[in-house]
């Protein structure tokens, strides 16, 4: 009697341990991979900043340009503010991978539309044949493009990153003013 008592016991001990360390065990996966999702959209929110802080100094690369070229600023050096302009795109490049990898669809896409819409602006400030001054009405509809581009992705990257709630558009601001402060406040907002 006394062995089936001590057996009873060890057995009660044993399933004791391996109750417990199964319970440890999966508290521990289960923080591992709490915190393996954090890493993820800690680094997802990373790239989007970056992405998007990029887009933004290609734009103010264009805009002095432009400037540049309207004479605004005559002592600026073309050849600089085109070489300014050329690393800006670059380091957006590279930043825009980093969305590739790690972004969902639809900020992706979302990135796509607004890497249309900083070309265009781009292809347009390096043409010396372009005057901005016959082209006003054009060069608010590409800001405007861009502002409601920006907008999207910065919607898409929101619902990636799990966070709610409306934000305000401002490409719906935008589109209530003239041509000279719809450009003013795009240049300013970047």
């Amino acid at each position: 009697m006394a062995l089936v008592e001590q057996i009873v016991a060890i057995g009660g001990v044993l399933a004791g341990a391996m109750g417990s360390y199964l319970v440890t065990r999966m508290t521990e996966q289960a923080r591992q991979k709490h915190e393996r999702q954090a890493r993820s959209e800690q680094r997802r929110f990373d790239a989007y900043v970056k992405y998007v802080t990029t887009d933004k100094r290609v734009i103010e690369a264009v805009t002095v340009l432009r400037r540049v070229r309207l004479a605004e600023d005559p002592d600026a050096d073309l050849v600089h503010c085109r070489q300014v302009l050329d690393l800006a795109i670059q380091d957006r490049g590279a930043a825009f991978e980093e969305v590739v990898l790690l972004g969902d669809e639809a900020t992706i896409e979302a990135g796509h539309e607004l890497n249309a819409c900083t070309w265009r602006m781009v292809t347009v400030a390096r043409d010396a044949s372009y005057s901005y001054l016959r082209h006003e009405y054009d060069n608010v509809e590409m800001t405007n493009g861009w502002v409601a581009a920006l907008n999207t992705f910065h919607e898409q990257a929101r619902k990636s990153l799990g966070v709610h709630g409306p934000i305000k558009r401002r490409d719906e601001m935008l589109s209530l003013m003239t041509p000279s402060e719809a450009t003013g406040a795009a240049d300013r907002d970047g």
